[in-house]
C-alpha cells in the first residue's frame, strides 16, 4: 500500500505544472522588465494614467498604461513615432497587411505611428511580458526596415 501511495505522490507531483513567476500588473513591475531591455522612465500622460518612455536597439518607443486606477494596470499599449518620406498609406498599408504585431498609421501631424496592444488585466509571468517586450523590439526593428526598403 505504502509503494501504491508513494507512486501515486511521484506521479501527481511530475504532472503539476510548475509555478511560474508572475508579474505583478503595476507600473513599477512594468518598468522593471522594460528596464532589461534599455533605458526607461516613467511619466504621466495626458489623461493623467502612467507612461513610460524609453529606447530598445536605439528606437524611442513609448508604453502608455491604461486602467490603472487601483495602482494595477488592465492594458498596455506600445507606439513609437516615426518620419518617412515614401508613399506614407501605400507603405502602411502594406506593413499592416503583412505583419501580425504593431499597426501603423499615419496620425493628423503627419508623424507615422506604430503601435502594439496587450492585455495584462490579471498579470502574466515575466517570462511571458519579456517575451512581448521582445517581440516589440524585433516589430521596431522591423518595422525600421521597412520604412527605408
Amino acid at each position: 500500500m505504502r509503494r501504491m501511495f508513494a507512486a501515486t505522490a511521484v506521479a501527481i507531483s511530475l504532472a503539476a505544472p510548475a509555478h511560474a513567476q508572475m508579474l505583478g500588473n503595476t507600473p513599477q513591475d512594468i518598468m522593471s522588465v522594460a528596464q532589461g531591455f534599455g533605458p526607461a522612465q516613467m511619466e504621466a500622460s495626458n489623461n493623467g494614467q502612467p507612461m513610460m518612455t524609453g529606447t530598445i536597439e536605439g528606437n524611442n518607443y513609448g508604453i502608455l498604461m491604461y486602467g490603472c486606477d487601483d495602482g494595477a494596470c488592465d492594458s498596455l499599449q506600445f507606439f513609437a513615432t516615426f518620419t518617412t518620406e515614401r508613399n506614407g498609406l501605400t507603405l502602411l498599408n502594406q506593413w499592416n497587411e503583412d505583419q501580425r504585431f504593431g499597426a501603423a498609421y499615419v496620425a493628423r501631424s503627419g508623424s507615422v505611428i506604430l503601435h502594439w496592444s496587450v492585455n495584462i488585466d490579471f498579470g502574466v509571468t515575466r517570462q511571458n511580458f519579456a517575451d512581448s517586450f521582445d517581440i516589440w523590439r524585433l516589430t521596431l526593428a522591423e518595422f525600421n526596415s521597412h520604412l527605408t526598403q
